[in-house]
């Protein structure tokens, strides 16, 4: 399609689907060939898009889109099911499978083509039906342009508007209309996001996990940005203000800094941005190099683990490996800061607490762009080291919780312990064997030398 019309294909996941897992049999043999290339061929008119030519675009855009519709009329990816007629429901995309399991005995119209719309099949599909529905995720975009057709249609007055659909939504809405031929159980009647369910957490040894409770007893304006770390958003650690979009920490931190030297706001938590090294790579360059260009007072951390960590782990320039895995050249971040004219820039260890609280302090003090990196590699790149396991000495162990606070989820509160006159009882804490790192942020926390690296 993409060929033939001269136009972007887009195949839209779902979050659902995006986040799921399966054995795929790619069918290599059956695969469309790929066509023979024919190299670039210039086009000025098309692919210089000043004023004049976009004039001169536009009517064949709209011829592209009429043609479009006429595919979409006929398109593969469109089913009809019918079934029982006293109610039709449009939907499309993972939506289907809900309305299917709640529904199967429904008349169902399935869109896999919903740019641009089959309004023919529609209005067929539509003529058959005695009730017609939509359900959709999010905006209602399928019913508006329905209802803009002069069809009556229910959609988004049954079915949520917020997060994604799931089965049990779906039935509630269906419930909602009369439409269910059983008692809809009490469980499926809780609303979106009542459930309680695992909080995501930084890695057990994570090294993003010192620096930000560092963060968190600086009392800082922290811009952060995409990438694991943003889960120091969470309890306990608390300790970021802002994430907006990939690179846009230091740009937040660089405006945030001027705005407050600028208007005399008297607001005298320093300023900080936290990136990862892919996140700096991708978009975090430009924002710095203006930074230090216009000599803002901005503390910046680049958090160096050596990979791509949100998103599975992919290689990015600063590893000295391609996405094929091939031998490249590895970016050296520090060397790259001082190329840009930054003269304040040092290496840091987010495992040493005392060091990386000694280095915050220092570069609040400092007058000028500074910017720090964290070396430390994620913990997914290498193995546990058993000889590096911490336990706890639960003899001495008073129940503070100052561990806790670090939210590693190798630390747990364990058992109770009864206090030397019975008095009262105490809650020692635990650590996992299995999942701890041995990264030793616990052990430099505790107060009362409880925590130890496991003997033998």
């Amino acid at each position: 399609m993409s060929e033939s019309y001269d136009t972007p294909t887009l195949l839209r996941m779902t979050t659902r689907v995006c986040h799921s897992k399966a054995i795929v049999d790619t069918d290599v043999e059956n695969q469309a060939p790929i066509p023979k290339a024919e190299g670039f061929k210039r086009d000025l008119k098309k692919f210089v898009m000043i004023p004049a030519f976009g004039k001169l675009r536009h009517p064949l855009v709209l011829e592209r889109e009429e043609k479009l519709t006429a595919v979409s009329e006929k398109s593969p990816f469109n089913r009809m099911e019918m079934n029982d007629t006293r109610v039709g429901i449009i939907t499309s995309g993972i939506a289907y499978q809900y309305v299917k399991e709640i529904l199967p005995e429904a008349s169902v119209l399935k869109l896999g083509m919903t740019f641009p719309l089959p309004a023919t099949l529609i209005r067929e599909f539509a003529a058959k039906v005695d009730r017609l529905l939509v359900v959709e995720e999010l905006e209602p975009y399928i019913e508006d342009e329905i209802r803009i057709m002069g069809l009556a249609v229910e959609g988004k007055a049954l079915f949520s508007k917020l997060d994604e659909l799931s089965p049990d939504t779906v039935a509630a809405g269906f419930a909602k209309a009369g439409m269910l031929p059983f008692d809809l159980p009490a469980a499926r009647e809780k609303a979106p996001g009542s459930e309680m369910p695992r909080p995501p957490l930084l890695c057990a040894g994570c090294p993003h996990r010192g620096l930000f409770y560092a963060l968190n007893k600086m009392k800082a304006l922290v811009h952060s940005d995409i990438g694991c770390y943003t889960l120091s958003v969470l309890p306990p650690l608390q300790s970021i203000d802002t994430t907006l979009c990939m690179g846009a920490s230091i740009s937040m931190a660089h405006g945030t800094a001027k705005a407050v030297a600028q208007a005399g706001i008297e607001d005298k938590r320093p300023v900080f941005a936290t990136i990862g090294d892919s996140t700096f790579f991708h978009s975090g360059i430009t924002s710095l190099l203006d930074v230090i260009y216009n000599k803002g007072n901005v503390n910046v951390i680049i958090m160096d683990n050596r990979i791509t960590a949100m998103t599975g782990g992919q290689q990015n320039p600063g590893t000295g490996k391609t996405l094929q895995m091939e031998d490249t050249n590895a970016v050296d971040i520090i060397s790259l800061v001082k190329a840009m004219g930054c003269t304040r820039v040092r290496e840091i260890d987010p495992f040493d607490l005392e060091g990386t609280l000694a280095a915050l302090k220092e570069e609040v003090d400092y007058d000028g762009p500074s910017v720090l990196v964290t070396k430390r590699p994620c913990i997914q790149l290498f193995r546990q080291d058993p000889q590096a396991v911490r336990v706890v000495d639960e003899a001495a162990c008073i129940g503070c919780k100052m561990c806790l606070k670090l939210g590693c989820p190798s630390i747990s509160q364990g058992g109770i312990i009864p206090d030397e006159e019975g008095k009262k009882e105490r809650h020692y804490a635990r650590i996992d064997a299995a999942t701890c790192y041995g990264c030793s942020l616990c052990e430099q926390v505790c107060k009362q030398n409880a925590i130890s690296v496991v003997a033998g």
